[in-house]
């Protein structure tokens, strides 16, 4: 309940049409819920029930999108204004399937650096980070979006990860041949 007002108001004051805006809650009882309800209107789909865990309900979520574009946000992740403007943008050219780009890391309000991705040298730096030629390969969840066509090909997230599903996820789009768009644009905050 702390985060979720702003992170939904990053998302929902950008304006931006066709917004699909769906909110999987793994039942909160800190009032989160009652944020939920009074934002009902703005949102297409929300629910606040248990759930096996993180990835499932992401999975939960992207099983009701119907947009071509998606990206999750965690309930403390903020989208920058005019980010998804910027997105749109870069998703104008057919061949883009993946767009990633900077996120600033915050903690209590307090900038503490960046994840700026970056082209690896070679697919190996992808699973073997500590000999990498460049700090992050893949973006910060919140700045990163797919399209539906990927989703499609790929399927659900690994419901046995509860942390780093998303690396999982990108890594596994990357051995698949798809291609990250890297921007150097930040987002977004996390």
């Amino acid at each position: 309940a702390r985060f979720i007002e702003a992170t939904l108001r990053s998302v929902l004051d950008q304006n931006y049409p066709s917004l699909e805006l769906i909110v999987m809650d793994a039942g909160s009882t800190d009032g989160t819920r009652e944020i939920l309800t009074r934002f009902g209107p703005q949102l297409s789909y929300w629910e606040s029930v248990r759930d096996r865990g993180q990835s499932h309900g992401i999975n939960k979520g992207l099983a009701r999108m119907t947009g071509d574009i998606w990206c999750y946000l965690n309930s403390d992740d903020l989208l920058c204004p005019g980010s998804l403007a910027r997105v749109a943008e870069v998703f104008r050219d057919p061949s883009v399937e993946w767009v990633g780009a900077v996120s600033a890391i915050i903690d209590d309000g307090v900038t503490r650096g960046t994840v700026t991705p970056e082209e690896p040298a070679s697919l190996k730096e992808v699973i073997t980070p500590w000999s990498r030629s460049v700090e992050h390969v893949f973006p910060c969840s919140n700045v990163c979006f797919m399209r539906r066509s990927l989703y499609e090909q790929l399927g659900k997230f690994d419901e046995s990860y509860h942390y780093s599903m998303d690396m999982e996820y990108y890594t596994r789009a990357l051995f698949a041949g798809h291609k990250l768009t890297r921007i150097p644009d930040e987002i977004g905050r996390a």
